[in-house]
């Protein structure tokens, strides 16, 4: 199959190409907000303004969904406060206040802290996350999926996974409608709040 390309008059070119089985509209959005998120595994400590957007499509189409357009848009648009829910979504998790993501991070804070200490002492001089731009440090290298297809909701939902000091091998997915954060969890699998 020939790439297929189709240009936002905001967001730029998405290029469909068919990967691992699946089509996919792929880009690379100017989201500068995300960049206070730093962590890297590489241990270069610098947060990145250019995230990788991958939209799950079918090759029979010329553009994806129109209800996933305006998702991105939404992100792009509120990217300032959406990194903020995202930043304050998990330091309340971890402390086992607002919404429950049912992860083991909220119910056992103690191993949290053990996973985050000498990182934390080392970078911030705190031994734990007392504060919500603590977490900046622990989490980073966003990218965006969307499965315009196998949302639950009427209106498909993004995914933003991260990479993260505290769980490398599986990051943490953010499950988002563009607005606010619905769900923590591990990369690829977070589900919405119980």
């Amino acid at each position: 199959m020939p790439n297929k390309t189709w240009k936002h008059p905001q967001l730029g070119t998405f290029t469909m190409r068919a990967r691992f089985g699946r089509h996919l509209w792929e880009n690379v959005l100017d989201l500068p907000a995300f960049a206070i998120f730093k962590f890297s595994r590489n241990g270069r400590f610098r947060g990145v303004k250019k995230l990788r957007c991958e939209i799950v499509g079918r090759e029979s189409e010329s553009t994806p969904l129109k209800s996933t357009i305006h998702l991105c848009e939404r992100i792009a648009k509120n990217q300032d406060k959406l990194v903020r829910n995202i930043r304050d979504s998990l330091f309340q998790d971890i402390n086992g206040e607002g919404k429950d993501s049912g992860m083991w991070w909220r119910h056992d804070p103690i191993e949290f802290a053990v996973l985050c200490c000498e990182f934390l002492r080392e970078k911030t001089r705190f031994s734990r996350v007392y504060h919500p731009e603590q977490i900046e440090m622990l989490i980073g290298g966003p990218t965006i999926t969307i499965d315009q297809y196998s949302s639950d909701s009427k209106a498909p939902l993004a995914m933003i996974n991260v990479s993260t000091y505290f769980k490398d091998e599986h990051g943490l997915g953010v499950l988002t409608n563009g607005n606010s954060v619905l769900g923590l969890g591990y990369a690829g699998e977070a589900s919405p709040y119980r």
